[in-house]
């Protein structure tokens, strides 16, 4: 019966003239608060913006805010892991050698080491082609990041592998530091030369070397890594750079940050890779890798070291680099925001620009899309 006279209702032509009205009303009330929201998020950024501009003069002031959101952010992932379906055995230290890389200790010699003069640390070297070592071939030196090690530039050994020494480093201290055990392999075995290509940290340090020793570095290219001069502006300037750096600030933490990454058997390296895993550009073997060194006593704790050694740091630039300098981005990057890559940004400290952007390939651009990487980086090295 109740359905019969709400049917009647409905056919009523006056029914249908007051439905009509507030429909138009509700539409127009969605419209006032979409504007009003519009309205409110640029006022919000606005204010975003002055904070950060704030921070960048003084970044003491709130570093609380920085640990407090930081913390925030690794605890939803936290819970995010929890309820994943990923391994949950033990995260102890590996034995065995992962089949991925077998290939690369066929020889004794393609693993090699350099203990530094100024630091008296040992440098962990890999080279493709142990013959040319000491040879007069160009120096082409690959600096990785994290969560990464010298396997990141597997593609690029096999593509060059007549002209490499790739690098991976303990970093327990500061770039300044890093910079000079870098000088000393360049001058070891590039005779004070070399092509120096960098990814993430490895990019950071790439940047700073290049602006540090001009006349060292032939060839300057950097994958997925802001200038750092650039970064400092671009963290003031974009409030959703500052948003996307959270794990930086959670990692000035001690422990904790090591105790999250080794939960599960490494679960957030799964959780990283999982856009290149789905297109078969990283393997379940080459995750096995990255889990092999990183849970090496000191490992992780030296990888992270980098970001609490460094974060507050305010290098001092030393003019533009003068390097021709090729920047390959992947605009998939959830870590970095595609402003980093803005020529408007890096033009005041970059004499010599090229800016070419992949957009269908991740922060992990040289192990996303290693044929597009190649093929930039041997167009340029060859002009």
């Amino acid at each position: 019966m109740a359905f019969i006279r709400s049917k009647a209702i409905h056919q009523h032509p006056f029914s249908v003239a007051a439905w009509s009205l507030w429909f138009v009303y509700l539409r127009y009330l969605l419209n006032k608060l979409q504007h009003n929201f519009q309205r409110s998020t640029m006022v919000l950024q606005k204010i975003l913006q002055l904070l950060m501009k704030i921070i960048y003069i003084n970044p003491l002031l709130f570093f609380p805010v920085f640990l407090i959101y930081g913390l925030s952010r690794a605890f939803l992932l936290f819970l995010y892991l929890s309820f994943k379906t990923y391994d949950r055995k033990s995260s102890k230290e590996r034995s065995v050698i992962p089949k991925a890389i077998t290939r690369w200790h066929q020889s004794e010699n393609n693993h090699f080491f350099y203990k530094t003069k100024k630091t008296k640390v040992v440098l962990h070297l890999v080279t493709a082609n142990p013959e040319l070592v000491t040879s007069d071939k160009p120096l082409m030196l690959f600096l990785h990041g994290f969560p990464e090690c010298w396997y990141s530039w597997r593609s690029q050994l096999d593509y060059f592998g007549n002209d490499y020494k790739t690098i991976a480093r303990k970093s327990e201290y500061s770039a300044d530091l890093l910079l000079a055990d870098f000088d000393e392999i360049i001058e070891e075995y590039g005779n004070g030369r070399c092509i120096l290509i960098g990814h993430d940290w490895g990019g950071a340090l790439a940047w700073r070397y290049a602006n540090v020793y001009p006349d060292k570095v032939s060839q300057l290219i950097i994958l997925n890594a802001p200038h750092f001069k650039a970064f400092g502006k671009i963290l003031a300037e974009v409030p959703e750079q500052f948003l996307m750096s959270w794990y930086i600030y959670f990692f000035q933490l001690p422990y904790l940050p090591e105790n999250c990454v080794r939960f599960r058997d490494f679960a957030v390296l799964n959780f990283l890779y999982s856009p290149l895993t789905k297109k078969a550009s990283v393997s379940s073997d080459d995750l096995d890798v990255y889990k092999y060194y990183f849970s090496k006593p000191g490992k992780l704790t030296a990888a992270i070291n980098y970001y609490r050694a460094n974060f507050l740091s305010k290098f001092k630039s030393d003019g533009k680099i003068l390097a021709p300098t090729l920047l390959l981005w992947g605009c998939e990057d959830v870590a970095l925001t595609e402003m980093c890559a803005n020529q408007s940004y890096l033009s005041k400290y970059v004499e010599n620009l090229t800016v070419i952007k992949n957009h269908n390939a991740s922060h992990f651009l040289q192990q996303d899309d290693p044929k597009f990487v190649n093929e930039e980086i041997y167009k340029f090295i060859n002009v």
